[in-house]
């Protein structure tokens, strides 16, 4: 990750997600304060998917977090969030621009993600990233109620199997 502040990341996975579960746990709390996903939540996806979590370091302290997990031609975006006094500061993108370079380092041909519909701010950070629109899920969140919008985004054109 590069930002303006520090350039600091560290990469979660099951060997050492022990280690910073609480951290992981508190972050999402902060980021997603209205449906924190709980240390069991956060357990069982590193117990039972092949699972990276990216934490975005300010000053020692994580700031931004991105879970994805990895399937053998395609990864999926579990969560992504930045602390409240940082974002708009490049965290997320930095976040986002490593994960892609460690998509393309794995042979991992797209990236796809659920977004509520109403999240205007991360619908355009998304498109200005180059996400796709590829399907939606009608009423798929509640408290409040949305839909979800299902974006895709190609990692890189080397990375697609050939056809048969």
């Amino acid at each position: 990750m590069i930002n303006s502040l520090e350039k600091a990341e560290l990469v979660i996975n099951r060997e050492n997600a022990d280690r910073f579960l609480e951290s992981i746990v508190e972050l999402d709390a902060a980021c997603f304060p209205l449906h924190p996903w709980d240390a069991g939540i956060w357990k069982g996806l590193f117990d039972h998917h092949r699972l990276l979590v990216y934490l975005a370091l300010r000053q020692k302290q994580p700031v931004g977090l991105l879970a994805v997990s990895l399937l053998p031609l395609e990864a999926e975006l579990l969560r992504f969030g930045v602390r409240q006094n940082v974002r708009r500061q490049s965290v997320g993108s930095g976040l986002l621009d490593g994960l892609v370079r460690e998509l393309t380092r794995l042979s991992i041909a797209t990236l796809f993600l659920e977004v509520r519909e109403d999240n205007r701010p991360a619908c355009l950070f998304y498109r200005a990233k180059g996400f796709i629109t590829v399907g939606k899920r009608k009423d798929y969140y509640c408290n409040p109620r949305s839909s979800a919008l299902i974006l895709s985004y190609r990692v890189a054109q080397d990375n697609v199997p050939p056809r048969r």
